[in-house]
C-alpha cells in the first residue's frame, strides 16, 4: 500500500515538502558564445572508395581551374615572402649571433660542469673533508677529459678549414656561410618563436557544441 506524498510518517518524524528549482544551466552554459555552424556526419560509416582519377583533373576546365589557383597561391606566397625577406634577414641574423653565443655558453657549461663547485662547498660545509676532496678530484678529471676533446675538435675545425682554403672552390665558403648562419640562427631561436610568418591565415571554426 502507497502512502500519499504528504502523509505523517509511521515513525512520528517531520515531512519537509521538496520543490524543484530551475538552475538556468543550459542559459548558463550557452552565455557568451556566438552562433555556429553544426557538424553532422555525412557518411554511411561503409568504406570510402578514393576515385581514381581526382575531380580536379577530370575534365579540361577543371584541371585549368586547379592550376590557375595553384599558380595563384604560389605567387601570393613567393610574394608575401618576398617583400619582407629584408625583415626576415635581419632577424635571422640576430638569431645566429646570439646561438653563437649560445652555443660557445653550452660548450663552456659542459666543460667546467657547472654546479660541482655547490656540491663541494657544501661537504665542507657539513664537514665531509673526504667527499669534498672525492668532488673537487673528479671535477677536475672531468674538466681535463672534455677540454682536451674540445681542444682536438677545435684542432679539427682548423684543419679543415685550412683544407678548403687549400683545395675547396670558392663557392664552397658560400655553402659553408650559409650553413653555418642557418644551423646558429636555428640555436639562436628563442623557444616558440619563428621568423618567417604564414603567408595564408587558417580558417577559423567554432567547434560543433
Amino acid at each position: 500500500m502507497t502512502s500519499a506524498p504528504h502523509d505523517p510518517p509511521a515513525d512520528g518524524g517531520t515531512v519537509v515538502p521538496l520543490r524543484a528549482v530551475d538552475a538556468q544551466t543550459e542559459v548558463a552554459l550557452d552565455e557568451g558564445k556566438p552562433p555556429g555552424a553544426a557538424y553532422i556526419d555525412l557518411t554511411s560509416g561503409d568504406a570510402q572508395r578514393r576515385p581514381v582519377i581526382p575531380a580536379h583533373w577530370r575534365t579540361w576546365e577543371a584541371a585549368r581551374t586547379h592550376i590557375r589557383l595553384a599558380v595563384a597561391r604560389h605567387v601570393h606566397r613567393a610574394a608575401y615572402h618576398g617583400v619582407r625577406s629584408p625583415g626576415y634577414t635581419v632577424k635571422a641574423l640576430g638569431f645566429a649571433v646570439w646561438g653563437v653565443v649560445a652555443v660557445l655558453g653550452r660548450l663552456i657549461a659542459w666543460w667546467h660542469i657547472p654546479g660541482t663547485g655547490q656540491l663541494e662547498r657544501q661537504a665542507a660545509a657539513d664537514g665531509l673533508l673526504n667527499e669534498h676532496l672525492r668532488i673537487h678530484k673528479a671535477a677536475k678529471e672531468t674538466r681535463k677529459v672534455r677540454g682536451t676533446i674540445l681542444a682536438l675538435c677545435l684542432a679539427g675545425l682548423a684543419g679543415a678549414a685550412v683544407a678548403l682554403a687549400r683545395f675547396g672552390p670558392w663557392w664552397s665558403w658560400l655553402l659553408l656561410a650559409l650553413a653555418l648562419f642557418v644551423a646558429f640562427a636555428l640555436a639562436g631561436r628563442p623557444q616558440g618563436k619563428v621568423i618567417t610568418t604564414r603567408a595564408e591565415i587558417p580558417a577559423a571554426v567554432q567547434p560543433p557544441t
